[in-house]
């Protein structure tokens, strides 16, 4: 069961649509999801869109209760893409001028990526304000929206990573619609990590032999952690820090970098890789680097946007050159953490390495 911000609710063969207001509803044969499909990077003229009739709750329909004051509450369902968008009435003028994400509708992306009641009772959302303000202004001030858990400020976005109580979500939409000064309210997106064949072949031992091997230089990691035990990786981490959510998992120590699920590691040797436990066979591009670790990616190795844009900020003030072999959703580049990586660059003239081409059109 996934809730929406500002719909009611539809079931689809795997999912089911919760609306702000209550309202809880089942249509399986008469929206389904469309099959997932790799290609996302087409452009917008190529889209799939196939619009689905508009329609309100009818009084005594099968299963439909909706919420207070949302009886005339009407969908529009279409797919685009591998998504699938069912769009409340009062909720699409919203989304046409860029206050809301439209990822807040996709049912698909919801229900594929945890979001669904059964996997947590809470919406993360991530929101932008339109007057610049500090950490401590940004945080206190998504406290205090209405149904808010928690929050984290991220000034690299001017916004704040906030969870919404399902539960009382209705009220979280009262205050969007009213006006509390935010520029946009994103979905905080899943991410997960990417890049698990590297290339055999980039000019390494030519860069070597002209003395370039990473001495007197500290590379910043966003990935899942490090097995810093590894031969290889022995004596390399300069500085750590855990950002995982607390309640995920390996998320509830800030100090504990450990990787459990091995990306993390296979992107530290790739890059710094003394090459101990092969004799010098297997060593990382720059052999003599020290690292910056930054845990953003959970044990199963996915985590969320806001927690990549703390460790983001965070590493920014490290060092130089940060490596994320981490995607999510396609993007047109307006995304939190593509702004992040455009402020973050100018702020401090950090160069970020990013993950790209993993999921391109199929072939």
């Amino acid at each position: 069961m996934v809730r929406h911000i500002g719909s009611g609710n539809c079931d689809g063969r795997r999912t089911r649509a919760t609306g702000v207001g209550g309202a809880r509803g089942a249509a399986a044969d008469r929206f389904q999801r469309p099959r997932r499909r790799h290609d996302r990077h087409r452009h917008a003229d190529h889209r799939r869109h196939r619009p689905v009739r508009r329609r309100p709750f009818r009084p005594g329909e099968r299963d439909r209760h909706p919420g207070t004051g949302r009886d005339a509450v009407t969908f529009r369902g279409y797919a685009e893409d591998d998504g699938y968008y069912l769009l409340p009435s009062d909720a699409e003028r919203s989304v046409a001028t860029g206050l809301l994400d439209k990822r807040l509708f996709d049912v698909a992306y919801l229900a594929d990526n945890g979001y669904g009641n059964d996997k947590t009772a809470d919406l993360p959302v991530i929101v932008q304000y339109q007057q610049e303000s500090s950490a401590q202004s940004l945080a206190r001030s998504a406290r205090a929206l209405p149904s808010a858990r928690s929050s984290t400020a991220l000034p690299s976005v001017n916004g704040a990573a906030v969870r919404v109580s399902k539960d009382t979500a209705e009220d979280f939409w009262g205050g969007v619609q009213g006006g509390t000064g935010l520029r946009k309210v994103w979905l905080d997106g899943k991410v997960t990590a990417s890049d698990d064949v590297s290339a055999a072949q980039i000019g390494a031992p030519a860069a070597w032999a002209a003395g370039l091997d990473g001495t007197g230089v500290t590379v910043g990691i966003i990935d899942t952690g490090i097995d810093a035990t590894h031969p290889d990786l022995s004596g390399k981490v300069a500085v750590a820090r855990n950002f995982v959510e607390a309640g995920q998992p390996g998320g509830d120590a800030p100090e504990d970098v450990t990787d459990r699920h091995g990306h993390g590691t296979h992107v530290a040797s790739i890059i710094a890789g003394s090459g101990a436990a092969s004799a010098g066979k297997y060593k990382g591009v720059t052999p003599n680097a020290k690292l910056s670790i930054a845990k953003a990616l959970d044990d199963s190795g996915n985590g969320t946007d806001s927690a990549v844009i703390a460790a983001m900020q965070w590493q920014a003030t490290q060092v130089k050159v940060v490596s994320m072999s981490l995607g999510g959703a396609p993007s047109d580049g307006t995304d939190p953490v593509s702004q992040a990586v455009n402020d973050l660059t100018a702020q401090y003239g950090t160069l970020f390495v990013i993950a790209a081409g993993n999921a391109g059109p199929d072939p």
